[in-house]
C-alpha cells in the first residue's frame, strides 16, 4: 500500500513541478504541500550543500497578499533554482540555530533530506 501511495503522491508532484531534481516524500497530497505553513516572517533563507557540496543560499520572501511563507514557496525556489541535494528525498524543512548577519534576524532553515 505504501508504494501505492507514493508512487500517487510522486506522480503528483513531477507534474507540478516537473523540473525537480528531488523527490518530496513529506506530504500525502500536492494539496498538502501547497497549504503547508513554514513561517510568517516576512523573508527567509535557506541554506543548504548541493550535490557537489557547494552550500547554496536563497531568499525566500512572503507572496505578495500572502500571510505566511508556505513550504511550495521554497519548492518552487529550488525547483525554479535547479537545486540538486547530496540525498534525494526531500523529508522536511528545519529551522536552523545559526543567525543571519544583521539586525533583521532573518530565520534560516535547511531541508532534512533522506536517500
Amino acid at each position: 500500500m505504501y508504494t501505492r501511495d507514493f508512487d500517487a503522491i510522486d506522480t503528483q508532484v513531477q507534474t507540478k513541478w516537473s523540473n525537480s531534481k528531488f523527490v518530496i516524500s513529506m506530504f500525502d497530497t500536492v494539496e498538502d504541500i501547497e497549504n503547508k505553513v513554514l513561517c510568517s516572517n516576512h523573508i527567509i533563507l535557506f541554506i543548504d550543500e548541493d550535490k557537489s557540496g557547494t552550500e547554496c543560499v536563497y531568499v525566500i520572501t512572503k507572496q505578495k497578499g500572502k500571510q505566511y511563507i508556505f513550504i511550495k514557496d521554497v519548492i518552487d525556489c529550488l525547483v525554479k533554482n535547479k537545486f540538486e541535494p547530496r540525498n534525494k528525498f526531500l523529508e522536511d524543512f528545519t529551522p536552523t540555530n545559526m543567525f543571519s548577519l544583521n539586525d533583521n534576524h532573518v530565520r534560516i532553515f535547511k531541508g532534512f533530506w533522506g536517500s
